[in-house]
């Protein structure tokens, strides 16, 4: 049975010459130039390069990660279908900065407080007070 498709599998298409083109490098660079930006503002795992970095500047990087997948990409999707004219790269850097704002929301709002009162807890449950005592937690028998 004959098939339609080339041996060396379907084409690709036309591949994009003019402002199409300029337009991919564009963002291409556009791309680099926010990453570039963000490691140096958020801080990088090499600290030779850019400075000193401390652990507190990467502080909104955790909730960044747990909130970017479930609330950004559904955001720049959802910007991208009510604002056709905006198109992608605008829609994304909107996500992300609402994605930033919300990871530096629950950094200060949950993971401080929450950090400050389980590390209280696990250094007064660290202590030892006692060590002939029974523990308090156990049942006498």
């Amino acid at each position: 049975m004959p098939s339609d498709i080339p041996a060396g599998g379907p084409s690709p298409g036309p591949r994009p010459n003019g402002p199409a083109r300029l337009a991919a490098v564009d963002g291409l660079r556009l791309v680099a130039a926010l990453m570039v930006a963000a490691y140096h503002f958020l801080g990088t795992p090499t600290p030779h390069f850019w400075g000193q970095t401390e652990l507190r500047d990467l502080a909104v990087t955790y909730p960044f990660y747990l909130v970017h997948q479930s609330i950004g990409i559904p955001l720049a999707k959802g910007l991208n279908r009510a604002f056709p004219t905006l198109g992608p790269l605008p829609s994304t850097a909107v996500s992300v900065g609402c994605v930033l704002g919300l990871s530096l929301l629950v950094h200060t709002a949950v993971e401080r407080p929450l950090g400050r009162l389980l590390r209280h807890r696990l250094t007064l449950d660290a202590r030892v007070r006692d060590l002939g005592a029974k523990p308090v937690l156990t049942r006498a028998r």
